[in-house]
């Protein structure tokens, strides 16, 4: 089955799929009572982890509309405060550093290329506010269950069409995080489940001053030795503006 149509194949099984997953994990549900403010719930599904976030709400997004209209009616039959979008993970609906900490529960295995899953990861990192949190949970390749299946499979849900899934060994997916600015705090795998909290890392940045130096290296070397002397110069001779500045201006260096 090609990739486009998986929206459709969680549509059908929608109503089905949220009486079947009804029960929420414990390890998400204690990893979400310890957080507060905007919480994203990549993936959401039916909103099995719907619940009441201290001093915020829940924000559900999911590609299923038939999933988020579940949902919604679970939030507001309960009267849980939420936000609910229908969107790809590849391409989320928020500001940068908007969320305050994150779960993504069995939706990065249903991504289904190498690239659209990097992509989702750091979408993630980009809504996520530097220094937060988020519960990941992937289906388990070295367990018992998948130990003999393709990484890539299709499993059946009755008539109603084959949900794709890739499988994860706990190196890749902890690679994947890692490679895309996060840092791996605490694993606790179980049943099929690799489980694991990580931490978006500060960015790097580098120091405008060193950004300068490296230019004068590889484009002006000349200019080396005599910088200090030249911004002293440059400084007493155009005094209303400063040395970087000034640096910049007269020696045609692009930072």
């Amino acid at each position: 089955m090609q990739a486009e149509n998986q929206k459709q194949v969680w549509d059908k099984i929608a109503h089905e799929w949220s009486l079947f997953k009804t029960e929420p994990s414990e390890q998400v549900l204690k990893f979400l009572k310890k957080q507060e403010g905007n919480i994203l719930d990549l993936g959401s599904g039916s909103g099995r982890h719907l619940t009441r976030i201290k001093n915020g709400k829940m924000y559900l997004v999911d590609f299923s509309k038939e999933m988020i209209k579940i949902a919604r009616e679970k939030a507001e039959k309960n009267n849980i405060p939420a936000e609910f979008s229908i969107s790809e993970l590849t391409k989320l609906p928020y500001k940068d550093n908007f969320f305050d900490a994150a779960i993504a529960i069995s939706s990065i295995h249903c991504i289904d290329s190498v690239e659209k899953r990097e992509t989702a990861v750091k979408e993630l990192y980009r809504v996520l506010k530097q220094g937060n949190v988020v519960f990941i949970g992937v289906w388990n390749k070295e367990t018992k269950k998948f130990k003999n299946s393709p990484k890539e499979r299709y499993v059946k849900w009755t008539d109603k069409g084959l949900r794709y899934y890739y499988l994860f060994d706990e190196q890749e997916i902890h690679n994947l995080f890692k490679t895309n600015g996060f840092k791996i705090l605490k694993t606790m795998n179980s049943g099929t489940m690799i489980n694991f909290i990580t931490k978006k890392e500060e960015e790097k940045t580098t120091n405008i001053s060193d950004r300068i130096k490296q230019k004068r290296i590889t484009k002006h070397p000349q200019i080396l030795k005599t910088d200090k002397k030249r911004n002293i110069k440059l400084k007493k001779t155009a005094p209303n503006i400063s040395g970087l500045e000034a640096i910049k201006k007269y020696t045609n260096i692009s930072l």
